[in-house]
């Protein structure tokens, strides 16, 4: 596996010979690299949030971050992997249900947006902060 050179010490994240890790929760490079942002811009957050019950309960939803920045802010990060071209349906309708959920629209952070520590840390100033 190799490692971003200018990626800075973290003291939630971590890269192991099994992958990536924040907070102790399995991540994608993607996440690894906005949760590295995250912390370096000193916006609380919780990671892979279960939200009304995630994955366990009808209607719930586990939300890649929320972030307090300074109220409650829903962050998705969609790779192009998963989310190629066009939005999904899928993908459309969990944001509505993120919106009305939070009372505003979740950020963004797209796979191209992520794929350096450096492009999150942009796209977090850009976005977040």
């Amino acid at each position: 596996m190799m490692l971003d050179t200018m990626t800075p010490a973290s003291k939630i994240g971590v890269v192991t010979e099994f992958g990536y890790y924040v907070m102790g929760k399995k991540a994608t490079k993607n996440e690894y690299n906005v949760a590295l942002a995250l912390e370096h811009e000193e916006v609380e957050f919780l990671f892979q949030y279960w939200y009304r019950g995630g994955r366990a309960v009808l209607g719930g939803y586990v939300l890649d971050f929320l972030a307090f920045a300074p109220m409650e802010l829903p962050v998705e990060v969609f790779g192009e992997y998963w989310h190629r071209g066009q939005m999904a349906a899928g993908d459309r309708l969990k944001l509505n249900i993120l919106t009305q959920m939070f009372n505003r629209e979740p950020v963004i952070i797209w796979g191209n947006e992520s794929d350096t520590y450096d492009l999150a840390l942009a796209a977090i100033r850009k976005k977040v902060v």
